[in-house]
């Protein structure tokens, strides 16, 4: 009986984890909401630790853990010396809970019960997000808006990058853990994630899938349907993202034919008018780093007094502003050890869109990331060769 709670509940975890981390389907608690899901993986997690017998963290795994609590102790010595207290605090909150979120994960999935049903939950997991991309899909094209976006209450540009770092993970977690149990579910699957980023209309996501393909490509056999596919995903990417994104839309030709008009026409001052306030942005970060190179600004100091009050759209560039040498230095050592760790497991391609991604905008602390990174970490090895060749 005990056994089957303990499936039920995770299962129902791993079904409830893309609307987790899109911030879906929540409990409102006074000014602060929790997603359905959080209160699920409590569940688990007590369960777990009642009947479950396994170590919290393997040995190995502990430097991890130990890198990742130094820098939320750094992120609060920033905040007690910080001039933007709300928005200092924000940062800490976020960066501790996706530290709880990723130990829960890895505690709850550090067995042997669940490694025994890691294709199924993988399974759940791939329709429970294909569903959801499939909704938002609908919506945007009932509501006629440009881009794809999650949460719309949001704003415009922070749903769109939440749901381009949203697939910017998961897509790659899928082609990475080829463990399907249907060839059907596959294939939807990945076709409504191709449908999603040609909507989302990000080129961020598009660069950072870019760098994902050529280096999953190279690993794997190659093939002719292989080259094509990825010379047809940077051509077809490069027609959509070479001016404004907002003048497409994927069912009226007349766009299309726009598009491909301007890439005729492409002058790689197009490019560069269109990321003048990027460009302001960086000018910025890199000004306020020479301030204060070793300690920086202070959480929050970038947002707060740059001439747009815009984030820095560049998460090395807050570290190297906000947090300094001393900061970017933690973050850099904790990605540079997951990445040798997954190294070992043939995991470590799941890591270069995240990095890339970074480039574009601020999601060090996004949850989804962190999830995923904890399952990895547990993945057992004897299960690799149900990975793609």
């Amino acid at each position: 009986m005990a056994r089957r709670i303990y499936f039920l509940l995770t299962t129902l975890f791993f079904f409830t984890l893309p609307l987790h981390l899109t911030n879906e389907f929540r409990i409102e608690i006074g000014k602060f909401h929790v997603t359905i899901n959080i209160i699920i993986l409590f569940l688990v997690f007590v369960f777990n630790f009642l009947y479950q017998k396994n170590k919290i963290i393997n040995n190995d795994d502990k430097s991890i853990f130990i890198l990742f609590l130094l820098l939320i102790i750094y992120h609060i010595f920033s905040l007690l010396y910080s001039n933007e207290l709300n928005l200092a605090y924000n940062y800490v909150v976020k960066i501790s809970f996706a530290f709880l979120t990723f130990l829960a994960i890895y505690f709850v999935a550090n067995n042997n019960f669940f490694n025994k049903n890691f294709i199924f939950y993988f399974n759940v997991f791939a329709i429970s997000s294909a569903m959801l991309l499939l909704y938002y899909i609908v919506q945007n094209i009932i509501r006629g808006n440009s881009f794809l976006t999650f949460n719309y209450e949001l704003g415009w540009e922070n749903g769109k990058n939440q749901i381009q770092f949203y697939i910017s993970v998961v897509f790659p977690f899928f082609l990475i853990l080829n463990l399907w149990k249907n060839k059907t579910i596959k294939i939807i699957t990945i076709v409504i994630n191709l449908v999603a980023i040609v909507y989302v209309g990000s080129r961020g996501l598009w660069i950072s899938l870019v760098f994902f393909f050529i280096f999953y490509f190279k690993r794997k056999k190659k093939n002719k349907y292989s080259l094509l596919f990825v010379f047809s995903f940077i051509l077809f990417g490069f027609i959509l993202f070479v001016n404004n994104t907002r003048n497409f839309y994927f069912f009226n030709i007349h766009h299309l034919y726009y598009k491909l008009h301007t890439l005729s026409n492409f002058n790689i001052s197009d490019l560069s008018t269109l990321n003048i306030l990027r460009k302001q942005l960086i000018d910025s970060s890199i000004s306020y780093f020479f301030n204060s190179p070793i300690l920086g600004n202070g959480l929050g100091f970038f947002e707060r007094n740059n001439f747009y009050h815009e984030l820095t759209h560049n998460d090395y560039l807050f570290f190297l502003s906000d947090l300094g040498l001393l900061g970017f230095l933690l973050f850099t050592l904790l990605i540079g050890l997951l990445y040798k760790k997954l190294y070992t497991k043939g995991l470590h391609l799941f890591l270069i869109p995240f990095l890339v991604n970074l480039l574009f905008i601020n999601a060090y602390s996004t949850q989804i990331f962190w999830v995923l990174c904890s399952i990895l970490l547990v993945y057992p090895k004897f299960n690799h060769k149900k990975m793609a060749k």
